[in-house]
């Protein structure tokens, strides 16, 4: 049930930025030279300076990471954000709350498609990376979420987009992510 509140979370944290989506998103997305590390406390993440910080809890979220709007008709800002929750014991480990996340994707989202379920290691830690896509509220979204555990807790970073704009921004996205940092 945990789960459940956490995805409805973060479907909503999504959902309230979207408004008027357009279909067409600009192919010129520059990779800046200048990046700004956000410290969290326990975490860190490095972003373009162009996207916006936001530390301010929304959604029961660590932080959120906000990319520029891309054109003057785009009302969804793309984003990166952090959650953190609470587990119960019986999805303790990673393979067991990642095999439950997916499960859970086609009840938060409707015409859901996980694209990939992978395994790896981000900065010596293990960690699942998915990617995959649904509808929330008439609105098709775009996902992209590195999960891992700590002390008791998934640790659950997530980039959304639109897709108009999910291509433009996912070698962004994925340098972002692959910044970020558990300071032990």
């Amino acid at each position: 049930m945990k789960l459940h509140t956490t995805l409805f979370i973060v479907a909503i944290a999504c959902f309230s930025m979207v408004a008027n989506a357009q279909q067409d998103a600009p192919r010129n997305y520059q990779m800046p030279g200048k990046w700004l590390k956000l410290d969290a406390g326990r975490f860190t993440i490095e972003h373009p300076d162009s996207w916006l910080q936001d530390v301010s809890g929304d959604a029961g979220t660590t932080f959120f990471v906000h990319t520029p709007l891309s054109d003057e008709e785009d009302n969804f800002t793309d984003n990166i954000n952090l959650l953190e929750q609470v587990v119960g014991p019986e999805h303790s480990q990673l393979d067991a709350y990642v095999d439950m996340s997916v499960g859970n994707i086609p009840v938060f989202f409707t015409n859901s498609t996980i694209i990939k379920k992978e395994k790896k290691k981000l900065n010596k830690r293990d960690f699942y990376m998915l990617e995959y896509t649904g509808d929330l509220n008439g609105f098709t979204l775009h996902f992209i979420q590195y999960i891992t555990m700590l002390d008791g807790k998934a640790v659950i970073l997530t980039f959304t987009a639109q897709p108009r704009d999910f291509d433009y921004y996912k070698d962004a996205a994925i340098k972002v992510m692959n910044s970020f940092k558990i300071n032990s």
